[in-house]
């Protein structure tokens, strides 16, 4: 049983004009991937983000290193924000230390 690893989600998708360095089509759909560490499946820390390139015709895929000048241009004003969710084990760990600390002030 697995109860820490990493994982990706999608966090913005839009579509982009570029051509696709397999077919030359020029329509691709753009996404940014979130990857966080996770531990019993709750996000606890983000541990980057990539940029992937799908053509919508011949579905090939690129990551940011294999970019065209074009795809780079495409991607150039694609601007996201790490989500607030990816640090919810933090938030949890946070509230449980603190619980923990104002509980044992008033053992007598």
């Amino acid at each position: 049983m697995i109860l820490f690893g990493f994982r990706a989600s999608i966090v913005q998708t839009r579509s982009i004009t570029a051509p696709c360095t397999a077919c030359g089509h020029s329509s691709q759909v753009a996404m940014v991937l979130q990857k966080y560490f996770h531990i019993f499946w709750i996000p606890t820390l983000p541990a980057g983000k990539r940029r992937l390139a799908r053509c919508t015709h011949c579905k090939m895929a690129a990551f940011d290193r294999q970019f065209s000048p074009a795809q780079k241009q495409a991607f150039a004003n694609l601007q996201t924000v790490t989500p607030k969710w990816t640090f919810a084990g933090l938030f949890i760990l946070a509230i449980l230390l603190g619980w923990q600390n104002w509980n044992s002030l008033w053992v007598f």
